[in-house]
């Protein structure tokens, strides 16, 4: 599906469920008003590891790891005056972070 012009929005988090939560609240604003979208859209979780020394000195050879996994999500909606004034009311929960992007009929 094509639009003229698109709203293309990236939500990350650390929590996938706080993260299911807003992408829902999106979804609902948006159909209220009847626009049209594609997704959520699923990027693969991205995790970071950390290896830690436990003690510099006397066990120098155990360690500890940490991890941290990234979850994201992307909605592509379509633009209009009606969309952007609901978004721009929509109360997100903390602990996301929202990239928006807007996106013309010749740009992919």
């Amino acid at each position: 599906m094509k639009f003229k012009q698109a709203i293309e929005l990236k939500l990350k988090s650390f929590e996938s469920k706080i993260l299911n939560k807003s992408i829902i609240k999106i979804i609902k604003t948006i159909s209220k008003i009847k626009a049209n979208y594609i997704g959520p859209i699923s990027i693969p979780t991205k995790i970071y590891k950390f290896i830690v020394n436990k003690s510099p000195y006397i066990d120098k050879k155990s360690r500890e790891q940490f991890q941290i996994k990234s979850h994201i999500r992307m909605l592509i909606i379509e633009a209009s005056s009606k969309t952007i004034d609901a978004l721009m009311k929509l109360d997100i929960s903390s602990g996301i972070d929202i990239k928006i992007k807007m996106r013309k009929e010749n740009e992919k």
